[in-house]
């Protein structure tokens, strides 16, 4: 109990609470980037609950401000800031806020673990991954939206390790590389009838503007170091995930490795003040691509 009441007492005054520590249960609120906020601008909120007669793990339920269920998990650690400094253990499941479910996963002290799935916003199967210490490890598939398979892999310990299979939409092979510590060793390409054809590399990433050099200059120009992180000394590397659309626009952007609320609201100010990327291809042809930005914050001594 002296856990939760420790708990209870830190979300009290973040939020505004009256909730009692005998009540074994609190509620606070989150906006759009996971981070306590007032019940105005809140896009979730939380019920925390700790029964220790059956778990030792806080009971977590997250849910959308229409009382629609977002995350149902257990917790070893609740942060009272933001969530990306939640521990989770055990099974948890997300849901999109029509009620469909959008993924399912297991974790051993927050890091991801076996079989990790998810879906789209219509209810099909989008991916299906197996980890081990919070990186892929084993055998992982990626469907397309009619739910045939789109992509098989086998990873060891995070890199490829094995046969990368890639299909057309009808389900007919479309390319086939081997791996060896994600190092390519051979790789063949197929046209939609199955005749091989030349090999050519699968995918090009998007690309900032005049190349990586230019994107640190403007990194440099713009990130203006928070004094309040510099005088306490807080630094570290942040992850900025975002989406390059065809278009070259950038969407839904996500803190994917935080370090400190002071700097993560920094990088994601600076991010979003980019311009159009040049877009990435997939298969020879423009897509949206999933990007991670690492973006440094270090202290000068």
């Amino acid at each position: 109990m002296n856990k939760f009441k420790t708990f209870v007492c830190i979300l009290m005054l973040l939020c505004g609470q009256t909730s009692q520590a005998q009540e074994r249960e609190v509620t606070f609120y989150y906006n759009e980037l996971f981070y306590v906020c007032q019940k105005a601008s809140a896009k979730y909120y939380r019920v925390v609950s700790l029964d220790s007669e059956v778990s030792p793990y806080f009971i977590v339920e997250d849910y959308y401000m229409s009382d629609s269920l977002y995350r149902q998990s257990l917790m070893s650690h609740v942060d009272p800031v933001s969530q990306y400094y939640d521990v989770q253990e055990g099974n948890g499941t997300w849901y999109y806020e029509s009620g469909i479910k959008e993924k399912q996963a297991s974790f051993v002290n927050g890091k991801l673990v076996d079989l990790c799935r998810t879906w789209t916003t219509e209810g099909a199967i989008k991916d299906s991954i197996y980890y081990s210490n919070g990186k892929p490890d084993g055998e992982s598939v990626v469907f397309f939206s009619n739910g045939k398979i789109r992509t098989t892999c086998v990873y060891a310990k995070g890199q490829k390790n094995g046969l990368l299979k890639r299909y057309w939409p009808s389900g007919q092979l479309r390319r086939e590389e081997m791996y060896h510590s994600d190092v390519m060793d051979w790789g063949k390409c197929y046209d939609s009838t199955g005749h091989e054809i030349p090999y050519f590399i699968a995918d090009a990433p998007p690309e900032y503007p005049g190349g990586e050099d230019e994107m640190m200059a403007f990194l440099g120009r713009n990130i203006h170091y928070p004094p309040m992180a510099r005088d306490n000394d807080i630094q570290g590397q942040v992850i900025i995930q975002f989406v390059v659309n065809t278009d070259g626009r950038l969407s839904n952007y996500k803190v994917v490795r935080p370090v400190s609320p002071i700097l993560e609201a920094e990088a994601l100010r600076v991010v979003k003040l980019m311009p159009n990327w040049k877009p990435g291809k997939e298969e020879g042809e423009w897509s949206n691509i999933i990007y991670n930005l690492p973006i440094h914050f270090t202290v000068d001594r």
